[in-house]
C-alpha cells in the first residue's frame, strides 16, 4: 500500500509548525541580524556585478542601489530595534537617490533629470534625517512644544501636522513649477511631499502601527514623484521610466505581500494542519 498520503500529510503538518514557530518568533531570533543582509545587500550586490558584467540592463543598477541601502538600514534596526525606524526612514529615499546616482555615473547619462533627481532625492533625505533626529531627540522650537503638549491644540496638531509641515510645501511646489518659478527638477520634491503628506496623514488617523505594513508607500511616492516629472517633462529617458516603473511595481507588491501575509497567514497555517492531519487519519484508517 502506498504511504504517499501519509508522506504529504506528514509533510503538511511539518510545514504549518515550522511557519507557526516563525509567527511565534523562534527564527527571529536566529535571523534577526543576517536576513538583511543574505537577502538585500547580497542580491543588490549581485545585481551590481551583473549590470557591470552587460549581464542585465542598466537599469538594474537602480535596484542594486536600493537594496544595498535598505539592507543596511534593516541591519540597523535589527541590532538597535525597529523604532530606530523613527530617524532612520529617510534612508528610503536616499536608497532611491543612490540606485539614481548609479544609473547616471554607470550611463555616463548627459539626461539632467537622472542626476537632478538623484541630487534631488538625495538632499531631501538628508534634510528629513537631520529634521527626523532633532524632532526624536526632543529638540523642537519653544512654540511647537508648548502647542503640541497643551490639551485640544496638541491633540489637533498630531493630526494636522502632516498636512500643514509636509503636504501644503508640496502643493505650493507643485504652483511654482506650473509657473516656471522653479525648475521642473523641483516637481519630484513636490511629488514626494505631496504623497507622504497625505500617508502621514493617514498614520496619524489609525496609528503609526501601519507603518510596519505601508512602509513601501516611501518608495511608491518616489516612483509618483519620478513619473510626474516624466510627464511634465515629456521626457523620453528610458532609464528614468524603468526606474519609475520597477519602483512602482516594487512598492505594490510589497505591500500586497504585507497585507496578505498579516492577515492570512494564520489561516493558512490552519489550513495545512488540517489537511496535514486528514490525510495521516484517512491513511491509518486503510491499514
Amino acid at each position: 500500500m502506498s504511504n504517499k498520503p501519509l508522506s504529504m500529510g506528514i509533510i503538511l503538518i511539518a510545514t504549518a509548525f515550522v511557519l507557526l514557530l516563525g509567527k511565534l518568533g523562534f527564527f527571529t531570533l536566529i535571523g534577526s541580524l543576517l536576513w538583511p543582509l543574505l537577502l538585500l545587500v547580497v542580491p543588490g550586490v549581485l545585481l551590481y556585478l551583473l549590470v557591470s558584467n552587460r549581464t542585465l540592463p542598466d537599469a538594474a543598477i537602480v535596484l542594486s542601489g536600493v537594496l544595498v541601502t535598505y539592507g543596511v538600514i534593516f541591519f540597523i534596526c535589527g541590532l538597535f530595534g525597529w523604532g530606530s525606524l523613527r530617524i532612520l526612514w529617510p534612508g528610503f529615499i536616499f536608497g532611491f537617490a543612490a540606485g539614481l546616482y548609479l544609473l547616471h555615473g554607470f550611463q555616463r547619462s548627459r539626461h539632467n533629470s537622472v542626476r537632478t533627481a538623484a541630487v534631488g532625492l538625495g538632499v531631501l533625505s538628508l534634510l528629513l534625517f537631520l529634521v527626523s533626529l532633532v524632532y526624536n531627540a526632543g529638540i523642537y522650537l519653544f512654540v511647537f512644544s508648548q502647542f503640541a503638549q497643551s490639551g485640544l491644540p496638541g491633540t489637533l496638531w498630531s493630526l494636522l501636522w502632516p498636512l500643514l509641515l509636509v503636504l501644503l510645501p508640496g502643493v505650493l511646489l507643485h504652483l511654482f513649477v506650473f509657473n516656471r518659478t522653479l525648475p521642473a527638477g523641483a516637481l519630484i520634491l513636490g511629488g514626494i511631499l505631496v504623497v507622504y503628506g497625505v500617508f502621514f496623514f493617514i498614520l496619524s488617523l489609525f496609528g503609526w502601527g501601519l507603518l510596519t505594513l505601508l512602509w513601501p508607500v516611501f518608495l511608491l511616492g518616489i516612483a509618483a514623484a519620478l513619473y510626474e516629472l516624466i510627464w511634465f517633462e515629456r521626457s523620453r529617458d528610458t532609464g528614468l521610466r524603468t526606474a519609475a516603473l520597477i519602483l512602482a511595481a516594487l512598492s505594490l507588491l510589497i505591500i500586497v505581500f504585507n497585507l496578505l501575509f498579516h492577515v492570512s497567514v494564520y489561516l493558512f497555517i490552519a489550513l495545512l494542519l488540517v489537511a496535514g492531519v486528514l490525510l495521516v487519519f484517512l491513511q491509518r484508517r486503510r491499514w
